[in-house]
């Protein structure tokens, strides 16, 4: 198959403000119906011979899936804690009043991770809380963990959101807390429902094992593999050409035009 030569706008601010031109962007508000989806661009940058789902996959494979209490730590997170910083292993930051029989490493501000941290470090936390939709796919890594995603009611869209499969099933009391392919566990807010979503979990650590589980079957194994973001690569450009002009690829002195992408990020 022969790739067309296509010319876009790449956003990498993560603000749309021109929607007129033909924008690519990796989220968008719901609003910003003219401008096209990606793929997570951060998995262009991962090492051809580590990429990230293999590196997360060797990482959780040596873990269990345990929880210890969480229920003190939720509820003491509020908007100024939500923005502390988070170093590597050791030196994460904590909220005031943690008691000593919490483990910290069990539970992650996913938009406090730091953009140096590698999957494995991630991923050694099982709870990975998002206090805003768009956190969340700043490090969309952690969607390839065997963690429970913890987030609030999107106000983003990404071409993954779809994916995130959140509503409870009603139809026993008993299994109310989990519907048979949720994913993610989606709460109204980073503050008392953040609380009340870890909970659950601590109450019951089968529902977290089934969550992270269908996570990894969704993402890990399915739509966030190379071959899976390749493919949806291949039909944006195809799609994007039916619609498109095509431009020239090398200018009057026979040099290629335009900047490699992976040389501008």
């Amino acid at each position: 198959m022969i790739i067309p030569n296509i010319e876009f706008v790449l956003d990498v601010r993560g603000q749309v403000t021109d929607v007129t031109k033909p924008v690519w962007v990796v989220d968008r508000r719901e609003q910003d119906d003219k401008v096209w989806l990606t793929p997570f661009i951060g998995s262009l940058e991962a090492s051809n011979s580590s990429s990230l789902g293999q590196q997360t996959k060797r990482s959780s494979s040596r873990e269990t899936f345990t929880f210890k209490p969480l229920a003190q730590i939720a509820a003491e997170i509020d908007e100024q804690e939500l923005h502390r910083p988070v170093g590597k292993k050791g030196s994460r930051g904590r909220p005031r009043d943690v008691t000593a029989t919490d483990d910290w490493d069990s539970f992650l501000l996913a938009n406090n991770a730091r953009r140096d941290m590698l999957a494995p470090d991630v991923c050694r936390h099982k709870v990975l809380v998002h206090p805003d939709s768009q956190s969340t796919f700043n490090r969309l890594d952690s969607l390839l963990c065997a963690s429970v995603n913890v987030m609030s009611n999107p106000k983003w869209v990404h071409l993954y959101h779809g994916l995130m499969y959140s509503k409870p099933s009603q139809t026993n009391e008993s299994q109310s807390l989990l519907s048979e392919f949720q994913n993610v566990l989606l709460v109204e807010k980073a503050g008392p429902g953040l609380e009340n979503g870890t909970s659950d979990l601590v109450r019951n650590t089968e529902i977290a094992k089934v969550m992270a589980s269908n996570a990894v079957e969704t993402f890990r194994h399915r739509y966030l593999t190379e071959a899976a973001t390749a493919c949806y690569w291949r039909e944006l450009i195809l799609m994007y050409s039916e619609v498109s002009y095509s431009p020239k690829a090398y200018n009057e002195t026979n040099t290629r035009r335009g900047t490699p992408l992976k040389e501008f990020l």
